[in-house]
């Protein structure tokens, strides 16, 4: 049986919205400065550090090309701790 949690579409915008804030900290660059870099609003990159918006491959390029990262470094689980749930 496959693990669910792992191939959730909501881990992996969790997992590459914390490694787009950790990638544009360790730049030293503010949301406003990526904008720029990356012509994508800065509101938006807000909601993809959040993962609360979905990505396309094309927005995952112009990240990589801003960082000159590979695009596997977006999915990097170090330091990544899923938020818990809260129970019902």
């Amino acid at each position: 049986m496959r693990d669910e949690a792992a191939l959730s579409a909501t881990r992996i915008r969790l997992l590459v919205g914390h490694n787009i804030r950790r990638l544009r900290i360790a730049a030293k660059l503010s949301q406003a400065e990526l904008s720029e870099m990356t012509e994508i609003p800065r509101g938006r990159i807000s909601e993809y550090e959040a993962g609360a918006f979905s990505f396309g491959i094309d927005m995952l390029e112009r990240f990589a090309e801003a960082f000159d990262a590979p695009y596997a470094e977006f999915f990097n689980e170090t330091g990544f701790e899923e938020p818990k749930r809260k129970k019902r």
